[in-house]
């Protein structure tokens, strides 16, 4: 058990959780590639006008450029893109195809497939991810003071590997947690409960530390200390009930020495 500091609230904890999307990258950047990518994808396979249908529904916003190209102009950040897992958005957007379009359910499921696949492989992930205050630099701490830590995030594997591999060793993570870990997503407290188990720690004793509201729910619900960075004031609204205390930066996070 370590303590750690947070704008004036000491805390024992024996590990440490961390988002990804919104907490050790820049949120914006990231949603807005990721959905151009998934956009231009899309425009293979659907008319131009039933791409915008689909986009309102993932709570993406885009207009036309001087070329007349679309554009992803907004990414709700608590809106489906931002906070489903990919097998989810995969999922809203087969039924959105099945209602739309095709009316066929195999048909609809293999062109969603197709369009993230190809959404994923068009994403340039160096030009659309950025890291925010604090990152790397709170894993190395972390490291120094042999507290375990990973990432509990929505997004898959393959991608949380190449963002995180770009500024930190990935290989030094003991733990990344994805959907598919696990029966339920955020906010029910699978993924925390997980780290209960493998760790054989209390809910108490793990730090979550998110940029939402649905990651401070899942903390809330299994017990855990909850930190919420938020990016955006309504988010900080919404996450204040259940976290155990808010911070500006990854940087707020102090280590007390033993």
């Amino acid at each position: 058990m370590r303590k750690i500091a947070v704008n004036g609230r000491v805390f024992e904890i024996a590990v440490a959780v961390f988002d990804k999307d919104g907490l050790l990258f820049d949120s914006r950047a990231f949603w807005c590639g990721l959905a151009q990518a998934r956009l231009d994808a899309a425009l293979r396979y659907l008319a131009e006008e039933t791409v915008l249908e689909w986009l309102a529904v993932m709570d993406v916003r885009a207009g036309k450029d001087a070329d007349g190209k679309l554009r992803v102009e907004e990414v709700k950040p608590d809106g489906v893109t931002a906070v489903a897992s990919p097998d989810e958005e995969v999922m809203i957007t087969a039924a959105f195809l099945l209602q739309r379009l095709y009316h066929d359910w195999p048909k609809s499921r293999e062109t969603a497939r197709e369009i993230f696949a190809e959404g994923d492989r068009r994403l340039d992930l160096e030009k659309a991810i950025a890291p925010r205050a604090g990152f790397p630099g709170i894993f190395r701490r972390l490291r120094e003071a042999g507290i375990p830590y990973g990432i509990a995030t929505s997004d898959d594997l393959q991608r949380a590997e190449k963002s995180v591999g770009m500024y930190d060793d990935f290989e030094k993570l003991d733990f990344v947690i994805t959907p598919r870990d696990v029966k339920r997503n955020k906010p029910a407290p699978d993924m925390l409960e997980l780290v209960a188990k493998r760790y054989a720690v209390e809910g108490r004793q793990i730090l979550m530390v998110g940029d939402s509201y649905v990651d401070m729910m899942m903390a809330d619900a299994a017990g855990a200390v909850g930190i919420g960075i938020p990016e955006f004031t309504h988010m900080e609204r919404r996450m204040r009930p259940y976290a155990a205390a808010l911070a500006k930066t990854l940087d707020d996070i102090v280590i007390l020495k033993e």
